[in-house]
C-alpha cells in the first residue's frame, strides 16, 4: 500500500498536480540574487578566456587566409 500512494504522489509540486503552471516563489529575493552575482562572478572570470580564444581564432584566421586555405 506504501508503494502506490508513493507512485501516485509522484511529480507533484507543493500539493498541486503534475499538469498547469508551476510557480517558483522568493519572496525575500536571495535564490534570485545569489544566483545573478554567481552568473556575473563567473562572467567575469571567463571573459579573459573568452578574449583570449578569439584571439587565438582570429589569428589562425587570418594565417589560414594568408595561405590560401
Amino acid at each position: 500500500m506504501y508503494r502506490a500512494s508513493c507512485i501516485s504522489s509522484y511529480g507533484k509540486v507543493g500539493g498541486k498536480g503534475t499538469r498547469g503552471r508551476k510557480t517558483f516563489i522568493d519572496s525575500d529575493y536571495k535564490e534570485v540574487e545569489t544566483a545573478h552575482v554567481s552568473t556575473l562572478h563567473q562572467i567575469e572570470m571567463m571573459t579573459p578566456l573568452i578574449e583570449q580564444h578569439i584571439k587565438l581564432f582570429m589569428q589562425r584566421t587570418v594565417t589560414d587566409l594568408r595561405r590560401g586555405s
